[in-house]
């Protein structure tokens, strides 16, 4: 397991509590444009497209950010590389 401040979890965890409401929005959004037909749906489904794209583009923000602060920690940890810890031992 990898340990994560607690910012960060917290942040995940908000994340993953979010999920369910954005993927209701959605599931509202489609079936909403169903029933409409008038020139607004087309501003819904614009606001859909831009809520996937935000979504999307969050999930992999904090994705990146959780990659990139346990490899900073990894090297605070182990701060040789493979190279130089294999050659230090011969």
């Amino acid at each position: 397991m990898i340990y994560l401040p607690l910012f960060l979890q917290e942040v995940h965890n908000e994340l993953q509590d979010m999920e369910p409401k954005v993927a209701k929005l959605q599931t509202d959004g489609t079936q909403l444009l169903r029933k409409c037909q008038d020139p607004a749906s087309a501003n819904i489904k614009q606001n859909m497209q831009l809520l996937q794209q935000t979504w999307e583009h969050v999930k992999t923000r904090s994705a990146d950010r959780k990659v990139g602060f346990v490899i900073n920690l990894n090297q605070l940890w182990y701060p040789l590389s493979l190279d130089q810890l294999l050659t230090s031992v011969s």
